[in-house]
Parts: structure tokens; C-alpha cells; sequence
């Protein structure tokens, strides 16, 4: 899919958001075509340089088939100096690896971070410009500051989750271990265990 593809997939499912989606640059109107595909069509989605070691059948076998949506975790960052290093949340998660049914309020609070981000951003100018403005704005690092507020609606939800090393479901959200689809580099103990293997190409860096 090209760049007039996606204006016109925004134009036919989410005219309202024409204005914003139309101040986004390169991959930022990439990320956001992922998540509102994800919400209003619902799916899989994975980048162009991932390599699927399972089917995709696996990924709702893991959780039971309960599972409404799926998501998978990067890095676990408890540190004080994690913005330093270029992480917003203590979890960051996947957005090059995603699935959800049609309509699911995680991806549809995904693009309300966006969208708030954008007008604070507007009002403000110190805000950051770069690669790492754009993984605060529309990338990982936006999906995982809506995963957060969206998970801690749920008791069963803390840190633990994300620090496990099984596939866990919170509410109707599926949460994959770090290793499951986020490692370039594989250990033999954990391999069995990974769905995806991310190339992180990065042609984006390049452009944008």
C-alpha cells in the first residue's frame, strides 16, 4: 500500500481526522494507518521486514482464543534514565506486530494519544523534531503510552505482566513476552517460544 492508498483508505473510514492525518510526515502517517486499519478493520499487522516463525493462528492459540486484542513487548525499561534512553513509558511495546478484532477501544484510545499529542504539540514550541519525535508521536512510543492507561483500567493488571515470560491476557488484551515478538537475536532456551523475528531495517530513519 502507497501513500495515495493510504489518504484514501483515511479519507473513506475516518474523514474527521483528514485535517490531522494530513500535518503527518512519512512514517508518521504509516503508524497511524496501522492502528486505525486495526480499529476499524481489525487484523494482523506486521512491518515488511519481519520474518513470522508461526502462523498466525498460533498468536490466538496462545491466549486461548480469548484474546480481542494482541499486543507484544519491546523493552522493559524501570529506570530513571529511560527517557534518556529514548523510552516514554517502563513498557514499551511492539507496533510493528499487532492484531485486534474490528473496533477494539485499545486501538481507537491509540489514536486519541495521537491526536492529543498533536495538538500539545502544536501549542508548543519546544516540542522534539526527529526520529525520536516521531516514535513519541504516532510510534512505539505512543501505542505504549495508550496500552498503559488502557491495561491499568484492569485489577489483574501490573508490572508483573509485563516482566513474565509466559503470554498473559489482561481484560480482553493479549500480551506477548518480550522475546515472543520483539528479538533480532535468539537463544536456543527461547526460540521455540518466538513468533516474529524483527529485521528492524529502519528504512524510516533514513527519511524522516
Amino acid at each position: 500500500m502507497d501513500d495515495v492508498d493510504i489518504q484514501h483508505f483515511v479519507e473513506q473510514k475516518a474523514p474527521t481526522l483528514l485535517p490531522i492525518f494530513s500535518q503527518l510526515q512519512g512514517v508518521e502517517r504509516s503508524d497511524f494507518w496501522r492502528y486505525l486499519v486495526l480499529w476499524s478493520q481489525g487484523g494482523y499487522y506486521i512491518d515488511s521486514d519481519i520474518n513470522c516463525l508461526k502462523p498466525f493462528t498460533a498468536w490466538s492459540d496462545a491466549f486461548l482464543h480469548q484474546a480481542k486484542a494482541i499486543i507484544g513487548i519491546e523493552s522493559i525499561n524501570l529506570g530513571s534514565n529511560r527517557k534518556h534512553l529514548g523510552f516514554c513509558c517502563p513498557v514499551q511495546y511492539t507496533n510493528w506486530a499487532m492484531a485486534s478484532t474490528p473496533g477494539h477501544p485499545l486501538f481507537e484510545h491509540v489514536i486519541d494519544v495521537i491526536l492529543d499529542f498533536h495538538a500539545v504539540a502544536n501549542g508548543d514550541g519546544s516540542s522534539r523534531r526527529g526520529r525520536d519525535h516521531i516514535v513519541y508521536k504516532t510510534g512505539p512510543g505512543a501505542l505504549s503510552r495508550a496500552v498503559e492507561h488502557y491495561l491499568a483500567l484492569f485489577d489483574e493488571y501490573s508490572l508483573d505482566v509485563a516482566t513474565g515470560h509466559h503470554a498473559e491476557i489482561v481484560g480482553d488484551v493479549g500480551v506477548f513476552p518480550k522475546f515472543a515478538l520483539a528479538s533480532p537475536y535468539l537463544s536456543r532456551a527461547v526460540y521455540s517460544q518466538v513468533y516474529v523475528k524483527h529485521m528492524f531495517a529502519g528504512s524510516w530513519k533514513d527519511t524522516n
